[in-house]
């Protein structure tokens, strides 16, 4: 049902039909989140957590450069609990597997640093 209410909202455009749809939704607990939240993936970085995460990506590649394989876990780890997954791979080091909400968002942001290291 709400399928084909929600296709009604985008052909009609109309704002009764789509605050039907948003409280019908909101019954199963869908339709809640502010729409550009949503199109985050939950996930909202600022700069400053950018920059932090950054630099973080940063420090492990220089620590995986010196061959210091414990600081360079630790430093996986720390982004691991941001919800960044590093992969390390014959190609160098890439964002992947699973991923909490924002996180692939996160990864995006940061793989054409990540890359190689």
């Amino acid at each position: 049902m709400l399928f084909e209410l929600a296709g009604e909202v985008n052909k009609s455009q109309d704002v009764a039909l789509a605050r039907l749809l948003k409280d019908l939704g909101g019954v199963l607990g869908l339709l809640q989140q502010d729409p550009e939240a949503f199109l985050q993936g939950g996930s909202a970085v600022d700069d400053d957590e950018a920059a932090e995460i950054e630099a973080l990506i940063q420090a492990r590649k220089e620590a995986r450069a010196n061959k210091n394989w414990a600081e360079s876990d630790r430093v996986r780890d720390e982004l691991t609990a941001r919800g960044i997954v590093l992969e390390d791979g014959p190609q160098g080091t890439t964002g992947a597997g699973p991923e909490p909400p924002g996180a692939a968002l996160r990864r995006c942001a940061c793989q054409a640093r990540v890359k190689g290291g």
